[in-house]
């Protein structure tokens, strides 16, 4: 039995790595990144923020969900994620820059769920945003919990 669950934590791993932690090209960083001080995407105008603004700017966060890999699970850790929104607060884009792959997988269900409050400028204009943010979780047979850092 354990060394089913092994294998099927290495077989997701493997998947979630593959498919949740993007290769840093120019045209992912352009898609879900932050490269100048002020953008502009199909979804209008987004600040670059840093990682203690992007946690302020958090409106609501989703739980991350508990892995579906049977009682007997202990995981704990810290993943970064990139995450840019827009002035309705609506998440645009998430990509993992770090962390564990089932942890990863989890968090791109439960980030597009979160709000943010919108970039308010000197002139009163709404404006998304985008950044990196670092989430602890921690994962045992009876509880879960995360946390924004």
């Amino acid at each position: 039995m354990i060394c089913k669950a092994l294998c099927c934590v290495f077989v997701l791993s493997l998947c979630c790595r593959a498919q949740f932690i993007p290769e840093k090209s120019a045209r992912e960083e352009a898609n879900c990144g932050c490269q100048g001080q002020r953008e502009t995407s199909n979804q209008g105008d987004f600040i670059k923020l840093s990682s203690r603004q992007m946690r302020s700017h958090v409106a609501r966060a989703v739980p991350l969900a508990r892995p579906a890999l049977g009682n007997q699970i202990r995981l704990n850790g810290v993943m970064e994620i990139q995450v840019r929104f827009g002035s309705d607060g609506k998440v645009a884009c998430a990509a993992a820059v770090s962390g564990n792959p089932l942890a990863v997988a989890s968090a791109m269900e439960a980030v597009p769920k979160w709000s943010f409050k919108p970039v308010v400028d000197a002139k009163g204009r709404k404006h998304g945003g985008c950044g990196r943010l670092r989430i602890a979780y921690r994962f045992s047979d009876t509880e879960s919990s995360t946390s924004v850092q």
